[in-house]
């Protein structure tokens, strides 16, 4: 997938993004409760945590994860671009009640992973 794909289906989307109103490295994740007719309501928050990071990288990573709620399989390839191996590590699954929190982390085959960014939503149905 390209980023320019991230809206051609033919299926409508569940959730969507857009720039979090309260930080400039967060991103709100929004989802759509009877399809694109009703406006989309924030359900959780992708905060980018490396600080050296391309925004233009951490949208297409935010793309990535909106497109696996959606159910899409195919998604941007970021192997080239990233030089590292994208891992995660659930925190918390959202089944006691409280918000799912997955870290995400980044591995360029030296050392350990570095945090790179967190995701809290609600869990979804």
């Amino acid at each position: 997938m390209k980023p320019h794909d991230f809206n051609d289906s033919g299926i409508l989307p569940t959730y969507t993004y857009r720039p979090s109103p309260i930080g400039a490295r967060a991103y709100q994740i929004l989802r759509f409760t009877k399809g694109l007719a009703e406006e989309a309501q924030p359900v959780g928050d992708y905060t980018v945590l490396d600080k050296n990071e391309d925004p233009l990288l951490s949208e297409k990573k935010v793309m990535n994860v909106v497109s696996a709620l959606n159910g899409r399989e195919k998604l941007i390839q970021l192997g080239e671009e990233t030089k590292s191996r994208q891992l995660f590590h659930i925190l918390n699954d959202g089944t006691n009640g409280q918000p799912m929190k997955i870290m995400f982390t980044s591995y360029d085959g030296t050392g350990v992973s570095e945090e790179n960014a967190l995701l809290q939503m609600e869990r979804p149905n």
